[in-house]
């Protein structure tokens, strides 16, 4: 800043620098920087301006402003060196050339915050945006000037030059007629000579701008400005063709000073405006390629790096390294081949191939596994590609490394799985089809889906003929309604299993008896499918009850229908007799027992036992034994039973067979067994529990503890015994303890839960979560009380932290959105307040427009700081405030022009919520420009709906429309430029419908606010 004291008097000679800046531009400078002064609250602000062909170390023009309650005007200043705060920001343009350096000067030293640097950054783009403004001004100026003196000096050559130029050159009247045109005008516009262009143009408005309102702006701003220099504008050829053309114009008057004519120069500037901005296009989408590879890198739990060949060197590695590798970052990159060394022994084998793959510029695929430094072994997929030079040469090669150990282990499980399903399902098989009973699989409307061969045997009818009748086909008509009710108590869930007897038709008309047990198959969520009927042939043990029955009744009811299993055998031990309890006992059938002993189905350990009581009664020692035996049930499970045995004489006393009678004790064995085992259970959770657990009288004093209630209160378990619990309790907790343990002893309530303070030996409070209940006996006598208890005061005092945290960091989010919305306000009124001082419409625009902008993202922040929610915008209030704002900035009368708002239960996130609002800011301020001209009436719609996995935007006008070609991808609209990016950042994409109004879509994923 070698010219800073020049640029003292500059500032202070405030007319003359704007004259010499072209008045407008240098009056739109000075307030920036009065604005971005007043905003960082520093004394001195100072623009250094370059001129052309001049670096940053040599002299130049600046502009200063001082804030004159701090520094008065005519006090001198010191260098820059001299000041405690000095921030320097350089303004260069498009090709790097410096165009000045923002200096920020003040008494303190400190650092700029990032809401800071971001209004700097806000300000200092308007500033490098009015500096271009002027420096083409002065360019175009310059070039214009010496183009009239040079036609001057060269009068002779005029013609010439006139006839020969590249560029087009005209004079027009401010009505639109053509005075003089050049070849090269009417080759750009399409004709074959100026005679040609000025005899079928007769206006230039319609016939060359094809809008009269953008030939009416040129006229105005000619009549206004007297010149226009290095405008761009689109234009219409002879045979219909847009294009662009760079319009050099100045105004020619007569002496009173009123308006001659126009002349000026036309350049065709189509190729290189397109070219331009395909180079724009491909810069920001390498940009944008670029920052969401490095939001994936940096995300993904994926493993992504790029290296040199054979790895000798990291150039990137992303931070899922240290979750797969185990290494950090740095670590990686201090030493790339590290994690080399952690690769299985079994397939470093792989590595060698993969390595030579890769240098010869091969993709590769494999799957390894890594034994990480903390000894886990992790399942990797690496996947490797080549990266070319410009010149097609393999110079990097990049790989993405994804952690598979969780799909390997659920491959395996699965496998398991269904290997366990396959056995399962052979095993059904087998003993369905094998099973001597016969078993049928019916469903749930009578129908047979599949039997076994015993079944058909049963029934006489083969496999498949069963197959396509139901079950009453073959049931006997008196059996229909057992049957029937059977079933019906079954899908009722009254029984789970329904066993009785009934009779089937045989194929041959004979009546079969059969032992008949239903069964309910259900299915996963437990709905009824099909019943499982199992049927055994008791046709032949009916006809004999039958031919016995007169003979026998009086012994057959004692016998027969006896609950206690009845059994007579040979003195051989062979059955010839047995009971219905016999077989509901140990499962067996008479015809089971065929050619089987008692020995045969008595357990191998009993067996001497029985002999020796056979062999006592034999001998005539006893009438009777009695003892406990096993049997093996016939599904092989173990049955106990009280045996009596009593040996049968005939009547001259010879023995005749054994009666035995058998009491099923199976279920007191497994009780008593049971029993044992629970109080052994009982015994180990009470000493070895975590928790304290105590076991008190109904006076509330401790009759046992377990250790770790000694450990929670700081007593031995003697000490505890001579206590009551309310010895113990904190004096605030002892009341509504006492009151609910009173209502347990009293029969009130079963149990209560409560979290109270105990004394600790040491005095300190623990706090527990206690759980109280009753043991009463089974007439409901109260026998003890049991409470447990979990020491949770670590966890009260983490739980009183982290509430206190929250609040604080609620309170504090609320305040950053509440500074946030002021700060914009502030910048918004601003921005307008400016714009009002400006003179210019164009700048003006450019003031309003922006201002509008920081408005729509303030609102953003106005609603979430009253909010429940801190995460999510309410959409349908902050629409209404955002478009209401809008008409009030542009005066729309809401009579004329209605805004309909749909957007009820639509919430999004703070993120997504910014993004939506400045598209519909630009969209609606588009419409309200453009959409109605000359006082049209209409309606604009912002409408937002959301499906589960997206979220559509649609901002629609029934106005005049867009031209028919209108392609707003290729517009040199700042809006919609700023739609269609603000539309990418949403990941979303944008669909135009130019039809009775506009209509713009838009689609993006939904994200959960």
């Amino acid at each position: 800043m070698n010219s800073f004291v020049a640029g003292q008097a500059a500032a202070r000679e405030e007319p003359s620098l704007q004259t010499e800046l072209k008045t407008e531009s240098a009056a739109a400078l000075y307030p920036l920087l009065q604005l971005l002064g007043q905003l960082l609250n520093v004394p001195l602000v100072y623009l250094e301006l370059a001129q052309p062909g001049s670096d940053p170390d040599s002299a130049a023009k600046g502009i200063l402003y001082r804030d004159p309650q701090r520094i008065p005007g005519n006090e001198p200043l010191s260098p820059p060196e001299s000041w405690p705060f000095h921030e320097a920001f350089p303004l260069l343009d498009e090709g790097g050339r410096w165009l000045a350096t923002l200096h920020l000067l003040g008494e303190c030293p400190r650092p700029l915050s990032l809401p800071e640097r971001g209004q700097i950054n806000l300000i200092a783009l308007s500033l490098r945006h009015i500096l271009l403004q002027a420096q083409e001004q002065q360019q175009a100026l310059a070039e214009l000037r010496a183009q009239l003196q040079h036609s001057r000096s060269t009068a002779a050559r005029y013609q010439q030059i006139f006839e020969n130029a590249v560029e087009g050159i005209f004079q027009t009247t401010p009505e639109g007629k053509y005075l003089v045109a050049n070849p090269a005008l009417a080759h750009i516009f399409g004709y074959e000579s100026p005679e040609d262009l000025m005899r079928h143009v007769s206006d230039i408005g319609s016939q060359i701008y094809g809008d009269p309102e953008q030939r009416s702006e040129f006229v105005q701003r000619m009549l206004k400005e007297g010149q226009v220099v290095h405008a761009e504008q689109q234009v219409c050829r002879k045979d219909g063709k847009k294009i662009w053309i760079s319009l050099n114009a100045r105004t020619l008057y007569n002496e009173q000073g009123e308006p001659l004519y126009f002349e000026g120069f036309v350049t065709d500037i189509t190729a290189s405006r397109q070219l331009k901005e395909r180079q724009q296009q491909l810069e920001e989408a390498r940009r944008e390629s670029e920052h969401r590879f490095l939001q994936l890198a940096e995300n993904s739990q994926q493993l992504f790096w790029i290296s040199t060949l054979c790895g000798k060197e990291l150039i990137y590695v992303s931070p899922a390294c240290e979750a797969i590798w185990g290494l950090s970052p740095a670590e990686a990159y201090a030493n790339p081949q590290a994690w080399m060394r952690h690769i299985h022994p079994d397939d470093r084998w792989l590595f060698p191939a993969i390595f030579q793959a890769q240098l010869q510029g091969q993709p590769t695929d494999v799957v390894f596994r890594l034994c990480r430094p903390d000894g886990c072994i992790l399942w990797l997929r690496e996947r490797t590609f080549p990266i070319l030079d410009k010149e097609g040469k393999l110079y990097r090669v990049a790989g993405i490394v994804e952690d598979i150990t969780e799909s390997k282990q659920l491959e395996a499980e699965r496998r398991r799985i269904e290997q366990a399903w396959q056995q399962s399902a052979n095993h059904f098989r087998q003993i369905f089809e094998l099973a001597p009973n016969g078993i049928a699989l019916v469903d749930l409307q009578g129908r047979f889906i599949q039997v076994n061969e015993a079944f058909a045997q049963i029934v006489g009818y083969t496999p498949e003929e069963l197959q396509r009748r139901q079950q009453l086909d073959i049931l006997h008509p008196d059996d229909v309604n057992q049957l029937l009710a059977a079933n019906e108590a079954l899908l009722t869930r009254k029984v789970s299993i329904s066993q009785r007897q009934i009779r089937y038709i045989h194929r041959s008309g004979q009546v079969v008896h059969v032992l008949f047990q239903a069964t309910l198959l259900t299915d996963e969520a437990g709905q009824p499918t099909q019943f499982l009927n199992q049927v055994i042939d008791i046709s032949a043990r009916v006809e004999a009850e039958i031919a016995l029955r007169e003979s026998e009744e009086r012994f057959r009811q004692s016998f027969e229908w006896s609950p206690i299993a009845k059994a007579m055998t040979h003195l051989d031990g062979t059955y010839f007799q047995i009971n219905a309890a016999f077989t509901e006992t140990l499962g067996y059938t008479l015809e089971d027992l065929k050619g089987k002993t008692v020995l045969d189905i008595t357990h191998p350990d009993d067996i001497a036992a029985t002999l020796e009581s056979t062999n006592r009664l034999l001998a005539g020692e006893v009438h009777h034994c009695e003892q406990e035996q096993r049997y093996i049930h016939k599904n092989g499970q173990i049955v106990y039973a009280l045996l009596r045995i009593t040996l049968v004489r005939t009547a001259q006393g010879d023995p005749s067979y054994f009666l035995s009678q058998i009491l099923d004790i199976t279920e007191r064995k497994q009780a008593e067994a049971a029993l044992r085992q629970s109080e052994l259970s009982l015994r180990g959770i009470f000493e070895q529990s975590a928790l304290g657990i105590s076991i008190v009288n109904r006076q509330g004093r401790y009759l046992k503890v377990n250790p770790a209630l000694e450990e929670i209160l700081g007593y031995s378990a003697a000490e505890l015994v001579s206590r009551s619990f309310c010895d113990l309790t904190h004096p605030d907790d002892i009341e509504e303890d006492w009151r609910l343990f009173q209502e347990v002893v009293n029969g009130q309530r079963d149990r209560y839960h409560l979290e109270k303070r105990y004394i600790h030996r040491s005095g300190k409070v623990v706090w527990c979560r206690l759980a109280v209940s009753a043991v009463r006996d089974p007439e409901g006598k109260n026998l003890f009380v049991i409470g447990i208890c979990e020491d949770i005061t670590e966890e009260r005092q983490a739980k009183l932290q982290i509430q206190a945290a929250l609040q604080e960091k609620e309170i504090l989010l609320r305040e950053i959105h509440h500074r946030v919305k002021n700060n914009l306000q502030i910048i918004s009124s601003l921005l307008r307040l400016q714009a009002d001082q400006i003179k210019s419409h164009k700048y003006a625009r450019v003031f309003k427009d922006a201002g509008s902008r920081i408005q729509a993202m303030s609102l953003i922040h106005e609603g979430l700081y009253p909010s429940n929610n801190l995460a999510a915008v309410d959409l349908k209030q902050y629409l209404h405030n955002l478009i209401s704002n809008l008409f009030r900035s542009y005066g729309v009368n809401p009579e004329i022009i209605r805004a309909s708002i749909r957007a009820e239960g639509i919430r999004l996130n703070l993120d997504d919520a910014v993004l939506c609002g400045l598209i519909i800011n630009e969209l609606v301020t588009n419409s309200l420009k453009y959409a109605f001209p000359k006082g049209r009436s209409g309606q604009i719609d912002v409408h937002f709906k959301q499906t589960r996995t997206h979220t559509q935007l649609r901002v629609s006008d029934n106005g005049i429309g867009l031209p028919r070609n209108f392609d707003f991808k290729e517009t040199q609209s700042l809006g919609l430029q700023l739609v269609a990016t603000l539309t990418d950042q949403l990941q979303g994409k944008i669909e135009l419908r130019n039809k009775s109004g506009t209509t713009f879509i838009i689609t993006f994923p939904r994200s959960q606010p």
